[in-house]
């Protein structure tokens, strides 16, 4: 896959954290600027440079064979874990380390990194996590599930053990069902033996995200990211 390039929002104030999010898909990088917007209005975490890669544009198999921005091409969504894209998934877990590789590059601790997504980019975000061969600062899944079960169970690599993860889900989300949420929160836990999960869930919220939600999560950085 050819990856396109990212919309970066620099720090107000001396830089020294990066919050990497990644769209769902059909959307793009720009679809998410409003994050570090009203993190800016609040004059909040005004020392965090916001990173919001592109997907790229790929053939999708659940709308019939368009081309769209996607992490990864999706068959089905009736059973998530079923027939799924996992070329596509590890690519873009690649593509995702490399832009860590970036912020390292340009001075930002590794344990000052926060990585996270929006449904198709929390799962990548969520895999990329429990196969870096390093620490990072935190992981944030909104609306999201971890893809490909059994490949992470067997190369999941536990450096991010006691990372903090903040997981997010809608009651009512009618695209990745809040079960599907769930179950992934419970297999960070119980399967994997990640220590410090905060578990979020919105009443009534379709598969998008909620004022609510958005606060919770500039707490999150911040508590995680602090200045």
């Amino acid at each position: 896959m050819v990856f396109p390039a990212a919309v970066r929002i620099p720090a107000t104030t001396a830089p020294s954290a990066t919050f990497i999010f990644l769209h769902g898909l059909g959307d793009s990088g720009n679809g998410w600027r409003f994050l570090a917007e009203e993190a800016r209005r609040q004059n909040r975490l005004s020392h965090v440079k916001f990173v919001f890669p592109d997907a790229p544009n790929i053939p999708v198999s659940l709308n019939y064979g368009m081309v769209m921005p996607a992490w990864y091409n999706i068959r089905q969504l009736a059973q998530v874990q079923e027939n799924q894209d996992e070329d596509g998934i590890l690519q873009s877990v690649g593509r995702l380390e490399k832009i860590i590789e970036e912020e390292k590059d340009s001075g930002v601790a590794s344990d000052r990194i926060i990585i996270g997504g929006f449904s198709q980019g929390a799962a990548i975000s969520l895999a990329t996590s429990v196969l870096l061969k390093e620490k990072i600062g935190g992981v944030v899944a909104l609306s999201g599930y971890m893809p490909i079960h059994e490949k992470i169970l067997n190369i999941f690599t536990k450096n991010n053990l006691h990372t903090p993860y903040f997981c997010g889900h809608g009651t009512a989300d009618n695209v990745i069902q809040f079960k599907w949420g769930r179950n992934t929160k419970d297999f960070l836990i119980q399967e994997l033996g990640i220590k410090n999960v905060e578990w979020h869930t919105y009443s009534g919220l379709v598969h998008s995200v909620a004022p609510e939600e958005i606060e919770d999560l500039f707490t999150f950085l911040e508590k995680n990211i602090p200045a």
